[in-house]
């Protein structure tokens, strides 16, 4: 099994990974202070990866706190496994994962360090140059979303938005490398201080996207999850 082979790879004599995701383009174990992620080669290719531990490596060094990648006993940031597995490890991040229920935890100055990080990320981002999917006027569907969706009324509405998109300007300031993720389910939070990863979808996009996922996120969860007496 894959999961027999993995541990080995990082100096792990014994043990059993613990499942805890398994999602459309990765499966992630845990075991002791380390994330494991797995990618099908079908679904990530190797460069991609590696230009996403140079982005995550990247903005670490200019103070943005992030779960960094840990190397195999081989010295490689990317382990494979057979010719259809790649397995990175990770720093297992401190804290615990964000309680939007919890206004000890859910308040106003997680909201000022959430955002906090988001514009250090995105202002060290300007000084990492990585090979990662970039939006363009001639692929504004970046997340290609078009072949999902059945309604024809919602197509014909994505499609008056993305041409709103086509009008705006690339500028640094607005457009360079965005997480394209970023909402409370890839931050953990401890003692106030929190901690990003799963930077697997980071990409060129326009800044606002990332804040526009997070709000996103943010709303739909809290308006799910505490209606009427926790509205965000």
């Amino acid at each position: 099994m894959i999961t027999d082979i993995i541990l080995p790879l990082y100096g792990y004599t014994e043990g059993e990974l613990v499942p805890i995701n398994d999602g459309f383009h990765n499966t992630v174990y845990s075991y002791d202070n380390l994330i494991f992620r797995v990618s099908p080669s079908n679904k990530r290719k190797q460069l991609d990866i590696i230009n996403e531990l140079a982005f995550i490596k990247g903005i670490w060094e200019n103070g943005v706190p992030v779960s960094l990648p840990v190397k195999s006993v081989r010295k490689r940031m990317v382990e494979t496994i057979g010719e259809h597995h790649f397995v990175v490890a990770f720093e297992k991040a401190k804290g615990t994962s964000i309680d939007v229920t919890n206004r000890d935890v859910w308040n106003k100055e997680l909201f000022y360090q959430w955002g906090n990080v988001m514009g250090r990320m995105h202002s060290a981002g300007k000084k990492i140059k990585v090979d990662r999917p970039i939006w363009t006027v001639h692929q504004p569907d970046l997340l290609n979303l078009f072949p999902k969706i059945t309604s024809e009324t919602i197509g014909e509405k994505y499609t008056q938005l993305l041409n709103k998109l086509l009008k705006f300007p690339l500028t640094s300031d607005l457009f360079g490398l965005i997480h394209n993720d970023f909402h409370q389910g890839n931050i953990f939070v401890n003692k106030g201080r929190l901690t990003v990863f799963d930077f697997d979808d980071c990409a060129y996009h326009w800044f606002a996207y990332d804040l526009a996922a997070t709000f996103y996120h943010a709303y739909w969860q809290v308006s799910s999850f505490t209606p009427a007496k926790h509205p965000i």
